[in-house]
């Protein structure tokens, strides 16, 4: 089976559901609780609307503040002593390593049944375009 075939089949069956799930909220009388849950059901998506446009707007930031090297200074252990050892990045891999971790939560997320661990990673990514400006900006 094609898989926009089932794509197409499992829109067609949350359709029908919803539909008669407004068909009972309406001989019911709770239009309210119907939409409650639909927004629980749906809560995946709801959630992940705020992060796609903070990823967006994180990447459009840093794809005109950062420079064409970034430079991650991070700790080193050898022979018993931390060292500070410096790493550089081109500016595309600064902008897109983010915005891929980013989509890589969004996705887990979709697909797990618990929805708030990976929001939370995703939201965490977040962080991750801030760092690579600040290090940008205050280098050492």
């Amino acid at each position: 089976m094609n898989i926009f075939t089932k794509i197409k089949n499992k829109f067609q069956a949350t359709r029908q559901e919803f539909k008669s799930d407004k068909e009972n909220a309406q001989k019911e009388g709770n239009l309210f609780k119907v939409t409650c849950q639909w927004i629980y059901k749906l809560r995946s998506v709801f959630l992940s609307i705020p992060v796609i446009f903070g990823t967006i707007f994180l990447a459009v930031r840093n794809a005109a503040a950062l420079p064409e090297e970034v430079s991650i200074y991070f700790p080193k252990f050898s022979d018993g002593l931390i060292k500070i050892s410096m790493a550089t990045i081109g500016h595309t891999e600064a902008v897109i390593i983010p915005v891929l971790i980013t989509v890589i939560a969004l996705i887990m997320m979709f697909i797990s049944r618990r929805v708030c661990l990976p929001w939370l990673v995703s939201m965490f990514s977040l962080t991750l375009p801030v760092f690579f400006w600040f290090t940008s900006v205050f280098p050492g």
